[in-house]
Parts: C-alpha cells; sequence; structure tokens
C-alpha cells in the first residue's frame, strides 16, 4: 500500500547499530518507523536494511490510540537502561511518554503520564555528568520534564539517535557529532582594561561567581570588592587590599558579613581599583 501523508506523521529516523536490535542480528544501517506503518498501528518497528521487519518489534505498541494518529512526536533512541541495546523513548497525543527496549518490550518506570501532548522529540543524555541516563522532554501543558533514569547511558558506544534530528546542530546525520562543547575562551595575553564580568549565575540561588582584570597600569592601586543592597549599603566585602595584575574571581554564598543570607531582590556587586569603578547587578532568587 503507497504511503500517504497521514502515514508519515512521526516522521523517520536512522541509526547505526552495530549489533544490530536484538541478539544474532547485525545491521549496518537500522530504519525505524515510529506512528501507523499500515492501517490502525501506532507503534515502533525496526526495519533493516534489506527493508525486513525485525521480529521483535512486530507489535510493539507505545499508546492506546489506534486511529492512526498516535503521535506527532519523533523518537530518540540511545541505549538508556545500560544492556547494550538501543532503547526508544516516544511520546503520544495523550501525554503519555514510553520507552521500549531493544527486546520490544516497556522499560521498568513506563509509560510515564504528562499533562499535555508530547509532540517535542525526547532528548537523551548523561546531563549531569555523573554516567547515568536522564530523559528530557517538553510537553503542552507548557512544561519541561527531566528524570534521572538511573541506568547507565551508553555505556562504550555513541547513543544513535538521541534527539531531534539526531544532534544539537539538527543535521540529521548519524556522523555528526551528538553534543556541541563550547568552553569560555581562555584569556588572551595580560588585561588591557579594569573588568567585572557579569556574576555566574545570575540570578543567583545558592551562590554566584565573579570575575575581575587588573591591568599593570593599575598594579598597587587600592582594591576593593562590596556587596551593595538597593539602599547603598555594605553588605559583605569579597576582596580588598593592593591590586596585582592578572586575571582573578572570587565566590559569594550570599551571606553578608554577620553570616545571615540575603533577602531575594537585586543587589550590586561594585570594583574599585583606584580612581576607577565599575558596577555589575545580582538578581537573587
Amino acid at each position: 500500500m503507497p504511503l500517504t501523508r497521514r502515514r508519515l506523521f512521526a516522521g523517520f529516523a536512522a541509526l547505526t547499530a552495530t549489533g544490530g536490535i536484538g541478539a544474532g542480528t547485525h545491521a549496518q544501517t537500522t530504519r525505524y518507523h515510529v506512528g501507523p506503518v499500515s492501517d490502525h498501528f501506532d507503534g515502533v518497528r525496526f526495519f533493516d536494511r534489506n527493508g525486513a521487519l525485525h521480529p521483535n518489534f512486530v507489535d510493539s505498541r507505545f499508546s492506546a490510540i489506534t486511529n492512526g494518529f498516535a503521535t506527532q512526536n519523533s523518537p530518540a533512541v540511545a541505549d538508556i537502561s545500560g544492556d547494550g541495546l538501543p532503547d526508544v523513548v516516544v511520546g503520544d497525543e495523550d501525554g503519555v511518554l514510553s520507552g521500549i527496549s531493544g527486546t520490544g518490550e516497556l522499560l521498568p518506570g513506563f509509560p510515564i503520564q504528562l499533562g499535555g501532548e508530547v509532540r517535542g522529540g525526547p532528548a537523551l543524555c548523561d546531563c549531569d555528568g555523573d554516567g547515568m541516563s536522564e530523559i528530557v522532554v517538553s510537553s503542552w501543558d507548557e512544561k519541561t520534564y527531566m528524570w534521572d533514569y538511573d541506568l547507565p547511558f551508553s555505556p562504550g558506544a555513541a547513543p544513535p539517535w538521541p534527539q531531534f534530528h539526531h544532534d544539537a546542530r539538527r543535521t540529521g546525520l548519524t556522523t555528526s557529532p551528538v553534543f556541541l562543547h563550547a568552553p569560555d575562551p581562555a584569556p588572551a595575553g595580560r588585561p588591557a582594561s579594569v573588568e567585572l564580568s557579569r556574576p555566574e549565575p545570575n540570578p543567583a540561588r545558592a551562590a554566584t561567581r565573579i570575575r575581575w582584570s587588573v591591568p599593570g597600569d593599575h598594579a598597587g592601586a587600592d582594591l576593593d570588592l562590596s556587596v551593595y543592597d538597593l539602599a547603598g549599603r555594605r553588605l559583605t566585602t569579597l576582596a580588598s587590599g593592593r591590586a596585582r595584575e592578572g586575571r582573578f574571581s572570587v565566590d559569594w554564598d550570599l551571606r553578608t558579613e554577620d553570616a545571615g543570607r540575603v533577602g531575594s531582590g537585586i543587589y550590586f556587586m561594585r570594583l574599585r581599583l583606584g580612581t576607577t569603578t565599575t558596577t555589575r547587578k545580582l538578581v537573587v532568587m
């Protein structure tokens, strides 16, 4: 039967499988389709490069909807259970998020009921760097959800299709790096001017870091870095003394000199270096 527009409702994705989906199966490239591939089938199906349906996914359903319109969602594929098999995470129009293992069965902890339709593709990652899996998805209830799924994330292999269009640049290519890394640029040379950087994070809830630079022509000047409230009262001093050339930073734990925590509001970081003064605003939540 020719595919119609309706049967492309959920779209396609590609993944590279070194060991295939399930024991004894090998496919250099496997394509999967989530959504109706025949009348009134709303499930996950895997096909090898020759178009043969994988036996684990003959009737692997992710939704109770059976009218052929279960999802507008793009699935994500990665090993989030640590068993060496790619798992599929996909949502539906009833707000149900399902995780299906490489064996075709529901993963532990699924399905998860959300407060609205799941139309944005989920993202699978080790988002906090602990080696375990996390699942991120947004719903039409205007919320973004993130769960710790405390099983190893993609051990020993790159995740095949962990987010919409494969990677952060949306290339749709399995050969592209999955995640982008944007390190802070390394300071070039000696400071050329007095600088007070924006506090990070800002807004702050528990602590914030302040960075400043002292050029050579200000070395030896009196330095004072203090925190003030909106009334102009000094709350605490973070650094003081004779300035040295270079780049510096200090962490502030949002406490005053008498060890009391400041309340929510707007505060100012003021750097005085000789006759030069510069100020940055900080919001405390």
